[in-house]
């Protein structure tokens, strides 16, 4: 039987970079057999290590193309892909009402229509959803 999970960008980049919560990240997806993302991931995931390598001088280019084949790698084989137009309406409702970013509020609207949890280390994201509905399907460290 399917253990499943949303995955946003920021626990994506936490599996393929150092970064705070890395291991938390890494023991946490363990668990889970089957995980989701939105065709928006890829970008986000992307542009996030571009950053990282660009601005933030963490990666140099060779580490950056050989990071980005790995995340690639894994977004094609072990991740299921949903489309935003699955979701746009709920996502948009979600923005509302939490005063989240669309791309935040996607990842929730995604979880909630598939009825599993929500695996980000956005802290910041989960404190601020705290005493909602939403809270209870995120995993964060």
């Amino acid at each position: 039987m399917p253990i499943e999970a949303v995955l946003d960008s920021s626990a994506i980049v936490a599996l393929y970079t150092p970064e705070e919560h890395s291991e938390w990240i890494k023991e946490t997806i363990r668990k889970y057999n089957k995980l989701h993302i939105l065709d928006l991931t890829l970008y986000e995931v992307t542009n996030a290590l571009w950053k990282k390598f660009y601005f933030l001088k963490e990666l140099s280019e060779t580490e950056l193309k050989r990071t980005l084949k790995g995340v690639w790698k894994f977004l094609n084989n072990l991740c299921f892909l949903h489309y935003y137009k699955e979701i746009k309406e709920k996502s948009i409702e979600f923005s509302i009402k939490y005063a989240l970013t669309i791309y935040d509020s996607s990842y929730l609207a995604l979880a909630e229509k598939l009825n599993i949890n929500f695996i980000t280390i956005d802290t910041k994201l989960y404190e601020k959803l705290g005493g909602t509905p939403l809270h209870k399907m995120i995993l964060c460290p």
